[in-house]
């Protein structure tokens, strides 16, 4: 490549005039036939306005500020040379463009014609300057927010924007709630808290109606075994009343019946003797058989037969 030093022009010994013209910007220094002010590389040959861009080489190689081929001039390099103007014979359109609405043009390049009211509702789109925070969805307009992030907007039929277990198609679960927001507690009864006692007769039926409930959650037991009686629910102490008030399928059992005679101990006027129980028909032995504290039989004519008449 040439030297920029520039030698006089001497004509019989005497120096007349510069061999180059004055000031580099007039001299074609790579001599790709464009001066070195025109040219965005003065010292490369292949790169100088009007020179063909190559694809994808990551060179501007025509000096138009683009890598790549743009022949509309709007900045943006045509997909065929890398780059992402999905219209290069049209400089309105190209990415970042102002889209103008309803016109069936894609004028930004975001492969979506801008469209106003696309869901025939009463508001224009927010991108338009509306209201509608939603143009796909006629039922949502104002509160396009999903607060529990369960997919589903109250204006598209959350019925609990706050409970991510509550949503239109999810499956019911024992906890008292409506999880699929079909406006029915439950798809079948045993769901229901008949006697209000917090337990439904579903397994895993503890519903805390405060916070437990509230976060669509269910703690796992096994279920009210009498939805009519309050006093009976998992967990519940055990009183002696010959019911099973914990409901885990045994009666007083605090209070074992050692006597094998039905009866708990505390239910029971001697738990060593099986001939004495509540409801047991009095013998004329001199015991109280049916624990009722009063009225032993007597054998009054002494013959021992067990009756008191002859």
């Amino acid at each position: 490549m040439p030297s920029r030093t520039c030698w006089p022009l001497l004509v019989w010994g005497v120096a007349l005039l510069a061999a180059c013209p004055s000031g580099d910007d007039l001299f074609d220094f790579d001599g790709d036939g464009s001066l070195d002010q025109d040219d965005c590389a003065p010292e490369d040959p292949s790169i100088y306005p009007d020179a063909t861009d190559t694809i994808d080489n990551g060179i501007d190689n025509d000096c138009d500020g683009v890598v790549g081929v743009d022949d509309d001039g709007d900045g943006y390099a045509s997909p065929a040379s890398g780059g992402d103007d999905c219209n290069d014979d049209d400089f309105t359109i190209h990415p970042g463009a102002v889209e103008i609405p309803d016109d069936n043009i894609d004028q930004d390049c975001d492969e979506f014609d801008l469209v106003c009211n696309a869901d025939g509702d009463s508001e224009q789109s927010i991108e338009c300057g509306g209201n509608d925070c939603d143009d796909s969805s006629s039922a949502c307009i104002f509160d396009c927010d999903d607060l529990d992030l369960d997919g589903r907007r109250i204006c598209d039929g959350d019925c609990d924007d706050t409970n991510a277990f509550r949503l239109p198609g999810a499956p019911e679960v024992c906890d008292g709630l409506d999880n699929d927001c079909d406006l029915s507690t439950t798809t079948e009864p045993n769901e229901l808290d008949g006697d209000n006692d917090g337990w439904l007769t579903c397994i895993g039926g503890f519903v805390d109606h405060g916070a437990v409930g509230a976060a669509g959650q269910a703690i796992l037991g096994s279920g009210d075994c009498d939805d009519d009686e309050p006093l009976r629910f998992p967990d519940n102490p055990e009183i002696c009343d010959g019911v099973d008030n914990d409901c885990n399928g045994l009666v007083d059992e605090n209070d074992p019946d050692t006597d094998g005679d039905g009866f708990a101990a505390c239910l029971d006027c001697d738990d060593d003797d099986p001939t004495r129980f509540p409801g047991n028909p009095e013998h004329c032995d001199g015991s109280d058989n049916d624990c009722d504290h009063t009225n032993t039989a007597t054998d009054a004519d002494h013959d021992t037969d067990g009756n008191s008449e002859k």
